[in-house]
């Protein structure tokens, strides 16, 4: 007994040994290198964590020796230009909004944006339908995707609304562009474009109803002071935000390095679809303990209620990109196991 317990424990320092000098081998071949990202939110963002999580496991993996340097909130790059400068090799990697450029990529901006199309707990099965898409639309742009990042948008009101015959009627409510203004307007609603940092102002002296933006916008801030009704709809789980690299770049990388990038993407894009629903849910614990403030859930029987007024914004995505959608929303139902469109 004494004789095989020693021999197992030959073998598994032998493995473990093994391991260890391949692995420091494998770090020792790899020449140091630095790779710029450009994004366009701040620090406190979840998709700079996300970025900042991508980093650490880079710089991990390789000991130290891969390095990505990190230019957050437009610092090096604006928004609209991320997808251009990383295409020119400005930047060797970037965060790309498909929103900022519709024209050029315009399928993934359309997937980004249609309404109540899954759950956010659903993000993970929902990229991996999403990310072959960014890939065929990435190519002409000289562009590999790496990882997406999550973002789930809810409604928010200084009065309550019907969860059950949802009506914005006679409701000045903020959105976060022209899709979210199509959708407050088939609410019946009328969209304000006021300032993000007019916001606080308006909806304290009535000049605003509602909002409809993430949580991190809305608890902690004065916001809560007027907007009562807290409604967790998962209206608007967002796919866009993807991170990408410039080929030349990624070519000019050693075959360790390259390896290394993929791993970490993969490492980070599993890390990207739980951290913004683990934010969201302390956001929503938070604003649970604040006195007057209500939080309603809405059940899956209220969200098709919801999903129904705005079928329109379905009608015109099928209309626009025909077989292209049809696919995309069968893989989507698959998937989910919930019907979109009855």
């Amino acid at each position: 007994m004494i004789r095989r317990i020693l021999t197992a424990l030959v073998v598994i320092v032998t493995m473990l040994s093994t391991i260890f000098i391949s692995s420091l081998a494998y770090a020792q071949v790899i020449q140091p290198v630095t790779l710029k990202l450009a994004h366009y939110t701040a620090t406190s963002h979840t998709i700079h964590v996300n970025a900042q999580f991508f980093a650490d496991a880079v710089s991990k993996r390789s000991g130290g020796k891969v390095k990505i340097q990190i230019y957050p909130a437009a610092s090096l790059i604006k928004g609209p230009d991320v997808l251009y400068s990383v295409q020119k090799g400005i930047v060797d990697l970037g965060i790309v909004n498909p929103n900022y450029q519709s024209s050029d990529l315009p399928f993934p901006a359309a997937i980004g944006d249609i309404p109540f199309g899954w759950h956010s707990s659903d993000m993970a099965k929902i990229w991996e339908i999403a990310m072959p898409i960014w890939a065929r639309n990435l190519v002409r742009f000289n562009q590999t995707a790496l990882y997406g990042n999550s973002l789930t948008t809810d409604f928010f009101f200084v009065k309550a609304i019907d969860p059950d015959n949802p009506s914005f009627a006679g409701r000045r409510v903020r959105g976060m562009g022209p899709a979210t203004t199509k959708e407050i307007e088939l609410f019946g609603g009328l969209a304000s474009a006021i300032a993000i940092g007019e916001v606080s102002m308006a909806i304290s002296t009535g000049g605003l109803d509602g909002v409809y933006t993430s949580w991190d916008f809305v608890v902690g801030s004065k916001w809560t002071d007027t907007l009562k009704y807290l409604y967790k709809s998962d209206g608007w789980s967002i796919l866009a935000n993807v991170v990408t690299i410039n080929n030349d770049s990624l070519n000019k990388l050693q075959p360790e390095v390259k390896a290394i990038l993929m791993d970490a993407a993969k490492e980070t894009q599993s890390f990207a679809n739980t951290s913004f629903i683990a934010s969201r849910e302390s956001f929503i614990k938070q604003a649970k303990a604040m006195p007057g403030i209500n939080v309603i859930e809405l059940t899956n029987a209220q969200r098709a209620i919801w999903r129904q007024k705005l079928m329109p914004r379905w009608t015109d995505f099928k209309k626009q990109f025909g077989a292209q959608a049809d696919a995309f929303i069968q893989a989507v139902e698959k998937a989910t196991g919930e019907k979109i469109i009855q």
